[in-house]
């Protein structure tokens, strides 16, 4: 998932959904961090993005 165009997140927000994940039982095995740098993607899109 990713915010959308214009939006930005930052880590808290991310612990916090992490966390209401866990207490639902949910197994979260891992996350990645996509990441601007200047303005440009740092980070290769999936097929079909």
């Amino acid at each position: 998932m990713t915010a959308k165009d214009g939006d930005t997140t930052n880590p808290g927000v991310i612990w916090m959904l992490l966390r209401e994940l866990s207490q639902a039982n949910v197994d979260v095995i891992k996350t990645e961090n996509l990441y601007l740098f200047n303005g440009e993607k740092g980070f290769s899109l999936g097929q079909g993005q």
